[in-house]
């Protein structure tokens, strides 16, 4: 029986194969013709009996392991002509004879239980869980997870096998996602859909691990050779030890809730904040912290991550947030307590639209926040009529809620009702008579639609381009009704008045999936607006 073996040591890993090949030799099928197909990046020290070397650059991580199967097709041809082929880790080591106990049957698949998490209950299992993912496997579904080290199986099968998993990824490239563990998080998915043999973990058995199987199959300590980062001369990108960098996405008041996320990590940890404002750039979004009193710096090149690792990390986000602690991205809409324990040296990417993440430090906040551009005389004039009266702030956001294609359908648009409730909700709580500072992108229907029970002044005298003037005055009024919307968010919770009476929608998103419980104080009331 003719017996193809894939194996991959491009960089340092070449220092691994001499050890595998021997061991191969004497335990591997012996009495059966072994051919190793070998993807390097050099030439190997001496000849090797039946090793092909077959010319491959080395993609670095997570690229030698995510994209091995679009390497394998190099020797696509050459396969045709073996009864079975396997792959093995380059840190493989064969400690005790295989026999034909480990081919896989026809149309199977040969994997092997994970050792780390052989023991763990389905719901445990770490399967890519993102439906963006070709690898996903919804919860409830799976029996074992099996180690993307060692696998095999009859030509034809593994061929197709090859081909199947050489797509998902491609596929999952095309959509921007990364699964999260790479290569095995596609492997596990794969083995839900096709049959396959399953070996206990004594195939796959990482070296000085106390497990209770026949060791069969050694795993290489890493370690031992330098570690996993210098084998594979990856030296990721940090940012300064000194520093709390942020990435700014969005307009104004996405702004604020990042920017004071990482000024509160950065007070907690005595760093600075470092703004990253490239997304700004690409997205068309103009900077606008810079009419605030912040204590921030945009960041320089030697202050940033480098494109291309920034690029793979946006990919690899999950799995860089296991490894490393210092890279912090939101999980969407939900309070992430990891930011309150960021170290000096992180990177925060998110939304972060909560309150938590920096209510210990509120004070200062406010007061880097504060608008520090003058005021035009049109809007001094108008906050000395706001702060004269009985002044509540009313935010209407309708603009691309309703035109754009990209926010039609996750916003919650605030109707008349939604208005006319709020508006005698306090009415009904203060003394005196208020009137409604009216603040709108579309001033026009807030003018013909808004029913509210007392004075209305439609706010019109900012435009676009000057946001923070209608900021400043709705943190001047005594109340706030707010939008669906941290502009108005941000208008409300900069107003130091501290009997302040704040209403928002109950709703902000129509899709339930992306509800944020955490974005609205506890003290702020909440009524419905759908």
């Amino acid at each position: 029986m003719k017996i193809a073996i894939l194996y991959i040591c491009t960089g340092s890993y070449r220092v691994f194969f001499e050890g595998f090949h021997a061991s191969s030799e004497r335990h591997f099928l012996p009495g059966h013709d072994k051919t190793y197909f070998v993807f390097t990046d050099a030439p190997l020290d001496r000849e090797y009996r039946g090793a092909v070397i077959v010319h491959q650059d080395n993609l670095g991580w997570p690229g030698n392991t995510l994209d091995r199967f679009t390497v394998f097709t190099k020797v696509r041809a050459q396969l045709a002509e073996f009864d079975h082929v396997f792959f093995f880790n380059a840190n493989c080591q064969i400690v005790d004879r295989i026999g034909e106990e480990i081919l896989a049957g026809p149309g199977e698949i040969l994997v092997v239980r994970h050792p780390g998490h052989y023991e763990r209950a389905v719901a445990e299992l770490p399967y890519e869980r993102s439906p963006r993912s070709r690898a996903f496997v919804p919860a409830g579904e799976g029996k074992h997870y099996v180690a993307g080290g060692v696998n095999g199986g009859p030509r034809d099968t593994y061929l197709a096998f090859i081909e199947t998993m050489r797509q998902a990824v491609e596929a999952d490239k095309k959509a921007g996602i990364m699964a999260l563990w790479h290569d095995e998080s596609h492997l596990n998915r794969y083995i839900l859909d096709h049959p396959h043999k399953l070996l206990d973990p004594g195939y796959c058995f990482p070296e000085g691990w106390p497990l209770p199987f026949r060791q069969k199959i050694l795993i290489r300590d890493k370690a031992k050779f330098g570690g996993a980062l210098a084998m594979r001369k990856t030296r990721r990108w940090r940012a300064p030890e000194d520093t709390i960098v942020i990435e700014l996405l969005g307009r104004m008041g996405n702004q604020m809730f990042q920017y004071a996320t990482a000024r509160a990590a950065a007070l907690r940890s005595g760093a600075k904040v470092v703004l990253d404002t490239r997304s700004l750039e690409k997205m068309g979004h103009p900077y606008e912290l810079g009419h605030f009193n912040i204590d921030a710096r945009v960041g320089g090149p030697k202050e940033l991550c480098p494109p291309r690792e920034r690029k793979f990390k946006r990919l690899a986000w999950r799995t860089l947030a296991k490894l490393d602690g210092r890279f912090i991205r939101e999980s969407r809409n939900q309070f992430d307590p990891r930011v309150l324990r960021a170290k000096r040296g992180s990177e925060l990417r998110g939304y972060w639209q909560s309150e938590r993440y920096f209510s210990d430090t509120a004070r200062q906040i406010r007061e880097d926040l504060t608008v520090a551009t003058p005021p035009s005389a049109e809007n001094l004039e108008m906050k000395a009529r706001i702060e004269a009266c009985l002044s509540v702030s009313v935010h209407v956001r309708r603009g691309d809620y309703l035109t754009s294609e990209t926010t039609r359908g996750i916003y919650a648009v605030c109707g008349k009702d939604y208005y006319a409730k709020a508006a005698q909700s306090i009415l009904d709580a203060v003394e005196g008579t208020p009137r409604f500072f009216v603040f709108s992108d579309d001033p026009e229907w807030a003018e013909a639609n808004l029913d509210l029970p007392g004075e209305m002044i439609v706010v019109a005298i900012n435009g676009p381009d000057v946001p923070y003037e209608d900021l400043r005055l709705m943190a001047a009024c005594r109340h706030n009704i707010i939008a669906n919307s941290t502009f108005s968010w941000w208008g409300a919770w900069l107003n130091p008045s501290p009997d302040k009476i704040v209403i928002g929608p109950k709703t902000w998103y129509l899709d339930p999936g992306l509800s944020n419980d955490y974005i609205t104080p506890d003290t702020w009331r909440r009524i419905e607006n759908t």
